[in-house]
């Protein structure tokens, strides 16, 4: 693959100094010299000069080929021996000599195209300079948006390793910005990192299901490109909500199939433990059996391919309960009410340490206390039959129900009537 770069070079180069020189075709019996073929300009001027065997008036075609762009004949002779034009239209030009037809010796191409324009490394929109433009072609390269030709993949390998990874993403961005001149290839492992990758435990809140994507352990971390899969028939990707902390990062997200690929180029450099994303995932009506979701690889800048084991289970089993995850202890719901003889009770709990769930009567006496036991994070069903904690029968009247944690007490005013 580096000889192949170092070809595009060298044939750029020469392209380049095609261009430069005159474009001329010596026109004799015995050929065309010094070559048949030539590239050109748009607008070019293009000279044809007589050398002997007759004279020559060449004619768009080539046997039976017909032009692809049709060719102007132009005549040189004994008495004209100079002819000067120029082609506008891009495209390629193919003719031969009218008088002698079959001669293939007097068959020539001339190739109309824009001179290819020098510019910096990095270039790889092929404008002649460095700019936002090019990180946008290689984002769209990264989106699957954007094919790259063999030049462009030659500009965007800008840390010179045969690939175009985030890593050249990052230092392309840093170029831009003046820190470092391109290429900036990984000499004296200058561009060696590391870090730790994993999958933190999922939350379960307003329908939604989210799964942390955390690193550690960073050391000179300049680029991120991280491996996700998931079963796309339990789960759908809604987004990724990369951390704020990443301020100045391009992060970019792309999913197909269950298979995502996480990227961060060029990220504020942060040595201690840190979020990367949230990934944020919705339930399919079909999904009848628990899932996981896994972090398959990883890559930092271009110090190789990791394979990850970060595996974490996603509930989806009785997820109902427990996907509207409240964010205090409430109770939000009492019905029948009044009631006779029972009454069901809708308790929202955050956090199931240290919850009390009791019913007084009117002069502050518990009759009845719950166990915390079965208690879960979510809203929680209750039913009270009206009886005490002596599973004696408490009379009619009015009751308060009070749940308390060390963080907040709710009540609700309830009515048993007989």
């Amino acid at each position: 693959m580096k000889q192949f770069y170092q070809y595009i070079g060298a044939f750029i180069i020469i392209t380049q100094i095609t261009f430069a020189q005159e474009a001329y075709m010596h026109l004799a019996h015995s050929g065309i010299t010094p070559s048949s073929t030539m590239t050109v300009e748009p607008g070019q001027e293009i000279t044809f000069e007589y050398g002997g065997g007759g004279p020559h008036p060449m004619t768009s075609g080539q046997g039976s080929t017909t032009s692809p762009v049709h060719f102007p004949t132009v005549t040189v002779n004994s008495s004209n021996p100079i002819a000067t034009f120029s082609l506008e239209e891009e495209g390629t030009y193919i003719f031969h000599c009218g008088t002698n037809p079959g001669n293939t010796s007097l068959w020539g191409t001339i190739i109309v195209e824009p001179a290819p324009i020098e510019g910096p490394m990095g270039d790889v929109d092929l404008n002649g300079m460095l700019n936002f433009t090019d990180i946008t072609y290689m984002m769209f390269y990264f989106y699957g948006m954007q094919e790259f030709s063999d030049e462009q993949m030659y500009e965007a390998d800008v840390s010179q390793d045969s690939t175009v990874s985030p890593l050249d993403l990052s230092l392309l961005k840093m170029a831009i910005n003046t820190t470092i001149e391109l290429p900036y290839p990984n000499i004296d492992g200058v561009l060696d990192g590391s870090a730790t990758y994993a999958l933190d435990v999922p939350t379960y809140s307003d329908g939604e299901i989210t799964v942390p994507v955390s690193v550690s352990a960073l050391s000179n971390v300049i680029s991120i490109d991280l491996s996700v899969v998931f079963d796309n028939t339990s789960l759908t990707l809604d987004r990724v909500d990369f951390e704020e902390s990443w301020d100045g990062a391009t992060t970019i997200n792309v999913e197909n199939n269950g298979n995502l690929r996480l990227i961060v180029a060029s990220p504020a450099i942060n040595e201690s433990d840190n979020l990367i994303a949230n990934l944020v995932f919705t339930v399919n009506e079909t999904s009848e059996n628990n899932t996981s979701v896994t972090l398959v690889s990883s890559q930092t800048n271009e110090s190789g391919l990791i394979a990850e084991e970060s595996t974490v289970d996603v509930q989806l089993l009785g997820v109902d309960n427990i996907m509207n995850i409240p964010t205090q202890l409430n109770i939000s719901g009492a019905f029948p009410n009044p009631f006779n003889p029972a009454i069901t009770l809708l308790v929202a709990i955050a956090d199931v340490r240290d919850i009390h769930l009791e019913i007084f009567n009117t002069k502050g006496q518990a009759v009845k206390t719950f166990s915390s036991e079965n208690f879960v994070r979510g809203t929680n069903s209750i039913t009270w039959n009206g009886l005490n904690n002596q599973g004696q029968q408490v009379p009619s009247g009015i009751y308060i129900v009070k749940a308390s944690s060390s963080q907040n007490t709710t009540t609700k005013t309830i009515t048993l009537l007989k």
